[in-house]
């Protein structure tokens, strides 16, 4: 990762899996010496690194009856890490969603923020927008304004009928094959069974298959307006934006692929935002594990 270029890594960690269910909600140790490793050996390597609270699914099913054991993680993940170097970042939550709503969200954060900043009083902190993350939802987040270490994070897959494409752990209108991007497609493309019962998700289509230039919601500048929106928020909030997550599933055709995650990247560096692809070497990876090749998003992505 390193040799290619990247500066940095965001490593999605799943504590929940590994603690206990009961007060002080003990992390296991072999699980923490094996986060240390994966820390230490990206640290070794010049990487700047982001540690999370990722697929914690119950606090997004019941927040009130969690977040005591979510405030318990991060006191012994902060205690534990209170002496890395400022490079090592936390990231308090993935993608709240569900029964975490905006309202729920917004009470946990300076909740959160407290646990870690017992052991952590400097440490850059990272906060997302609510509903996984969206940027959407920013006007809603709501921020300690006494605490100006925070990066607030964006998660970027629009248009997911194009990014999340196949995808068997999304919902049936997204099981359209062969959208490519920019829309419009040369060839029409015949939506999925599952659209036509989902108004917004026809919508899409309709003016996916037909609208030229700007208006089409797969084109360059419908993205651009997305970012140009994280921007004017950052500014009037005096917060610099994280993409935390962008990247398109491996359903999609690869020179789509590619011209969309060019895309994203021109329109990050254009605003002066920092960004992590979401991911190493599964369906939305750069790199076979297997075969030990890149695919070549990775030249793009640091370009």
């Amino acid at each position: 990762i390193k040799e290619k270029g990247f500066n940095s890594v965001r490593i999605p960690i799943r504590w929940s899996n590994h603690a206990q269910h009961n007060s002080p909600y003990t992390i296991d140790t072999r699980f923490f010496e094996r986060v240390d490793q994966v820390l230490a050996q990206a640290l070794r390597n010049g990487l700047a690194v982001v540690i999370n609270i990722h697929h914690y699914d119950e606090m997004n099913g019941n927040p009130d009856g969690h977040l005591l054991r979510l405030l318990g993680l991060w006191r012994q993940i902060g205690e534990r890490y209170k002496d890395r170097p400022a490079n090592v970042l936390f990231e308090i939550f993935n993608e709240p969603n569900g029964n975490f709503n905006r309202d729920k969200w917004n009470a946990a954060i300076p909740q959160i923020i407290r646990a870690i900043r017992e052991s952590n009083p400097n440490r850059t902190l990272i906060v997302m927008s609510a509903e996984w993350g969206n940027y959407y939802t920013l006007d809603s987040l709501r921020l300690p304004a006494n605490d100006q270490n925070i990066i607030v994070s964006i998660h970027y897959y629009d248009p997911h009928f194009f990014t999340h494409q196949g995808a068997d752990w999304v919902g049936a209108e997204f099981q359209t094959r062969g959208v490519v991007w920019p829309g419009p497609p040369p060839q029409k493309v015949e939506p999925a069974g599952g659209v036509w019962g989902v108004e917004w998700a026809k919508n899409f289509f309709i003016k996916y298959n037909t609208v030229q230039g700007p208006e089409n919601p797969a084109s360059p500048q419908t993205m651009e307006g997305h970012f140009n929106k994280m921007e004017q928020w950052s500014k009037a909030n005096n917060r610099p934006i994280n993409i935390g997550e962008f990247g398109a599933f491996n359903k999609a055709d690869m020179e789509s692929r590619k011209r969309w995650t060019a895309a994203v990247v021109r329109n990050v560096v254009a605003k002066g935002f920092s960004s992590h692809y979401w991911e190493f070497c599964s369906t939305f990876g750069v790199y076979n594990d297997a075969t030990g090749q890149w695919n070549g998003l990775e030249k793009i992505l640091v370009e």
